[in-house]
């Protein structure tokens, strides 16, 4: 079936032949994706619809997947974002905040509270640029005096930032002189604009699909609190911490905004504060927005304090398709081509009418089908996703960069995932530090975490790049006993970083907020399992002697090919000792048939170990600290790495070098044998300039 053919099939107006994606990385990625499922299976071929993707020099270099899965390409700048993917002339999130101020709306204080525009004149969405000059700051004495009458703490945002790029808090005036231009320098071009901050915020969202008919569907909720510098780490759904009363409410507020609707207060009866609040904003915002299209409703609430800011669909967007069973971009793009919602297969789906009809039903009024509770429309599954952040974050969460030589997940019927690289590609300096989702499903909140962990465990990132899979995995974690805690210190096997966070009480319990996770940076809560410390000290020392001998091997066959005899010291079967100097326990070695140990100092975690490494075949050597041996047996690997047996259990070793020393890959934990530090030498852990 052709396009034109489907679109008048379903009651469309107007049939899409091509998409530009403008975007790249993840977003690209699974959109693209879901195109793709959604064309193959409506039209009976994944490229029915043509995909155009941007591409700058950058994406090209490390060969990002979004290039792979699009038709076409079109090149763009090199560089940040503002080169490119964003150079955008609306400013929109100054712009949102004056046309909610003139709509009556409460906002924060903010560097624009004193813009005041008559709602007439702004209503379609105009607003004139001399108006959003007069919210923005212009320089750092301004922001200062801005930040002041706004009381601290405030943050300063960049408006065309984004992914925790261009956002700062300031506690004083101090901060504000100092961050300003870092907050510049982070999006370059950007205006930017200081806000009240509200701290310790539950962070609840509304998907929405809305076409133009006026036909709106809300898509259930979901809860994204957990972030880190005011970037998402975790999200899931639907929300369990509001009771369903201010669920419904939320979902009617934001199909009020959508449709234009003024729900009267009686709607609201019994509900919270906090409810009413949010339908004050909700029918400001629809008496001024005229939306079609995916829309999220946020909800940012604290303290008794509500706001309500209206973005597209966002990259959480699978936690919703998990629980409803929509594919939001292809419901985004049968929107676009005219086709009613009561008409798109996957919403039929939802509300318990038959996929292939046509035959009209109200979204607004009619049922959502099981799996929900008959009563209240309370889905019986759960969501549960985490970011993959190109960060270390065991050193303040530095965005790190560079090749990724593996990439290695293992989807299950609970667990899939996104990632917009692949094994042999990289993280180039532009990159969004997210390059990984994963997503959870289960019969409940507890069943996704444990499904999660799982999953993370078996990720398998090789490469320059640090991630955070390691911390993650600790802080959400759910850990039922005190034999299960020992254990998992034995058998950590994720990625490094990420795994620390998954498994905290708070977690668990679901006690946490917007700034729960940078409090527990700021706290530096420790990791409870890094790779076990005698693990790093055999690993280390088993590289150590394998990269010897291979080195000492290749000379000794140097100096044969070239007719000569390999002296002692370079023969990879000599003791390096001479007959005069061998002791009786080394020829008792050499008698067996082994050689003598050698001693290795390596540096890990700050602490020094003297090792014995004696090699006793190709395969194998014994390995000793303070008078106790171990046996090891080992063999190298087509990739490089080597395939290590120690006390009746097989680890895969992986080796990379860093300007600060070996970064050891143990299945999936690393760990560092440093260098001995030379003061008189100074080395950072990333390439740069010394200004």
């Amino acid at each position: 079936m052709f396009v034109d053919e489907f679109v008048e099939s379903m009651d469309g107006e107007r049939a899409t032949h091509s998409i530009l994606v403008a975007n790249n990385g993840l977003a690209a990625v699974k959109f693209m994706r879901s195109v793709r499922s959604w064309a193959a299976q409506a039209m009976g071929s994944g490229q029915a619809v043509t995909l155009v993707a941007m591409a700058t020099p950058n994406d090209i270099r490390i060969n990002a997947e979004h290039l792979q899965l699009a038709d076409q390409f079109i090149e763009v700048p090199a560089g940040g974002n503002v080169n490119n993917y964003a150079n955008v002339a609306l400013i929109v999130q100054v712009g949102s905040t004056i046309l909610a101020q003139s709509a009556g709306v409460p906002t924060l204080p903010w560097s624009g509270s004193a813009v005041h525009l008559p709602f007439h004149e702004c209503e379609n969405g105009d607003i004139p640029r001399e108006i959003y000059s007069q919210a923005c700051l212009t320089g750092v004495e301004d922001s200062v005096e801005s930040c002041r009458s706004i009381g601290f703490p405030v943050m300063l945002k960049a408006s065309w930032g984004g992914g925790g790029k261009g956002i700062r808090m300031v506690s004083n005036e101090e901060d504000v002189r100092t961050l300003f231009k870092q907050v510049q320098g982070e999006v370059p071009g950007s205006p930017v604009f200081a806000m009240k901050l509200a701290p310790t915020s539950r962070h609840l969202e509304v998907q929405l699909l809305c076409d133009r008919y006026g036909n709106v569907a809300s898509l259930k909720s979901r809860d994204c609190s957990v972030q880190r510098r005011h970037q998402k780490i975790i999200e899931e759904g639907p929300v369990t911490v509001a009771s369903q009363e201010k669920l419904l409410a939320m979902e009617r507020c934001a199909r009020a905004f959508a449709r234009r609707v003024d729900y009267v207060a009686s709607l609201f009866s019994g509900y919270s504060e906090e409810l009413l609040a949010m339908e004050r904003c909700a029918r400001a915002l629809a008496r001024s927005v005229k939306y079609v299209g995916a829309a999220t409703v946020e909800h940012p609430v604290t303290e008794g304090i509500t706001g309500v800011n209206i973005p597209a669909a966002q990259v959480e967007h699978p936690v919703t398709e998990g629980i409803t069973g929509v594919n939001i971009p292809a419901a985004q793009v049968m929107i676009a081509m005219g086709v009613p919602l009561w008409r798109i297969p996957d919403i039929r789906s939802l509300y318990g009418q038959d996929p292939k009809g046509s035959a009209f039903f109200d979204v607004e009024t009619a049922p959502q089908q099981e799996p929900l509770s008959p009563v209240v429309a309370e889905p019986l599954c759960h969501v549960v996703a985490v970011r993959i952040t190109a960060e270390d974050a065991y050193d303040g969460f530095k965005p790190t960069c560079g090749r990724i030589d593996e990439i290695h997940f293992r989807s299950t019927p609970e667990v899939w995932g996104y990632f917009s690289v692949k094994s042999g590609g990289g993280i180039h300096e532009y990159s969004d530090s997210q390059f990984g989702h994963l997503f959870a499903k289960g019969s409940n909140r507890e069943s996704c975490i444990r499904s999660l962990v799982v999953a993370l465990r078996d990720l398998t990132i090789r490469g320059e790049i640090r991630t955070s899979v390691d911390y993650l995995i600790d802080m959400i974690q759910i850990c039922t006993s005190v034999d299960y805690l020992i254990d998992m210190t034995q058998i950590r096997t994720s990625v490094d970083d990420l795994i620390d966070m998954i498994q905290s009480v708070d977690m668990l319990q679901n006690k946490i907020h917007t700034r729960w996770l940078d409090n527990r940076i700021a706290s530096a809560v420790s990791r409870t399992g890094r790779v076990p410390w005698h693990l790093a000290v055999i690993a280390g020392a088993v590289v150590r002697m394998f990269e010897q001998a291979s080195s000492l091997s290749a000379e000794s066959i140097g100096f044969l090919k070239r007719g000569q005899l390999a002296p002692a010291d370079v023969s990879p079967t000599s003791s390096n000792q001479t007959n005069d100097s061998l002791s009786a326990e080394s020829i008792g070695f050499l008698k067996r048939g082994q050689l003598p140990p050698a001693d290795t100092d390596l540096v890990i975690g700050g602490h020094k170990y003297t090792v014995q490494v004696a090699r006793q075949s190709p395969q194998a050597c014994a390995v000793t600290l303070n008078g106790t041996t171990v046996e090891v047996h080992a063999r190298k690997m087509e990739d490089g790495g080597y395939l290590m047996q120690v006390d009746g259990r097989a680890h895969a070793v992986h080796v990379e070098e860093e300007a600060q020393g070996t970064r050891l890959f143990i299945d999936t934990l690393t760990c560092l044998l440093s260098k001995d530090i030379d003061p008189s030498r100074l080395t950072a852990s990333s390439p740069g300039k010394l200004v």
